[in-house]
């Protein structure tokens, strides 16, 4: 088995550039997100001006944040080069793994859990960096919009993913000062097919907290996107974080979470994560693997705030805007 590992968002490219060329076939391997949830808008921008407003804000960048990354791994009989749909019913083995991510500042490196090395030789990274928050392009269709925030979708197909060129599927959103993202990526190699998908999100921090405004707590006000953690499971919900001014921590709810697949409310519609201190230069995190939240308020004025999360089986990011009076 090979063992070599690649940059995540330099595997997107090359795929995307595949994809224009028709190197994708009539058969995408991974299918696209299904429509938004109910009551979700439609956008309030393209993709093409979300793109064209990246490049500055990632040189202004200073946090990158990951969720784990958890996947699935299953061999393939000798005569299946390529099956035509990776998330059939399991007719063969998968075999689960995680990675577990430490970011600092722009980079995050991954390291695996128990015997998750193998998923390696499929694709998976040895961590994320600035290239990979960076996923919008021109190629990038606007989804839907919620909250005053344009979802983006980016897609890339090819006909026989492998691990320098993965098929994956990205949706996310970039604000003014900052961006979040969950991913779903797909490689086929040696045998093997391995499936991914993890959360990602950053932006030009505030480097301060919050401060206390008439005594009133602050408001943001966003979307959640994400899938259960055991399989690809594309979900979509509300985040609400208060910030508390008194103690300077923060709580954060994500509600009305829906299963985007199954076009209804997710087993789990609500989870929240409260009394969350944040610290002196805007960044807040706490819990386990398994049940952890990490964020940070960005841009003048604490204008936005993004983050992972993962609980309850649901792993994702979120995003959400500052509410006018608060």
């Amino acid at each position: 088995m090979g063992s070599a590992r690649v940059p995540v968002m330099a595997a997107l490219s090359a795929a995307l550039f595949l994809t224009a060329c028709g190197g994708a076939g009539d058969k995408p391997r991974l299918p696209s997100a299904p429509g938004p949830a109910p009551d979700t808008r439609a956008p309030l921008e393209t993709g093409g001006e979300v793109a064209a407003r990246i490049a500055d804000i990632l040189s202004r960048t200073d946090s990158l944040l990951a969720t784990r990354v958890h996947g699935q791994r299953r061999e393939l009989p000798p005569e299946v080069a390529v099956l035509p749909d990776p998330l059939a019913p399991p007719e063969l083995e998968r075999h689960e793994f995680r990675f577990g991510a430490e970011c600092v500042s722009t980079s995050c490196s991954l390291t695996a859990v128990g015997d998750a090395g193998e998923a390696s030789a499929g694709g998976v990274p040895d961590g994320f960096a600035l290239r990979d928050l960076g996923w919008v392009t021109q190629a990038s269709s606007a989804w839907a919009s919620r909250h005053g925030i344009t979802l983006l979708e980016a897609q890339a197909d090819v006909l026989e993913p492998a691990p320098d060129t993965p098929d994956m599927r990205s949706l996310g959103a970039w604000m003014r000062h900052s961006g979040f993202v969950f991913s779903h990526a797909q490689t086929v190699d040696d045998g093997w097919e391995t499936v991914w998908r993890y959360g990602l999100a950053g932006g030009d921090l505030s480097e301060t907290r919050p401060g206390p405004l008439e005594d009133f707590d602050l408001v943001w006000r966003g979307v959640m996107i994400g899938s259960s953690a055991h399989g690809y499971l594309p979900l979509q919900g509300d985040a609400v974080l208060t910030y508390e001014a008194g103690d300077g921590s923060v709580d954060a709810v994500f509600s009305d979470i829906y299963d985007l697949e199954n076009r209804r409310p997710h087993s789990v519609p609500r989870v929240r994560f409260d009394n969350v201190p944040v610290r002196v230069d805007g960044t807040f995190d706490a819990g386990v693997p398994g049940n952890r939240i990490a964020g940070g308020f960005y841009g003048p004025g604490h204008l936005e705030s993004v983050g992972v999360m993962e609980q309850l089986g649901i792993v994702g990011s979120f995003g959400a805007l500052r509410q006018e009076g608060r």
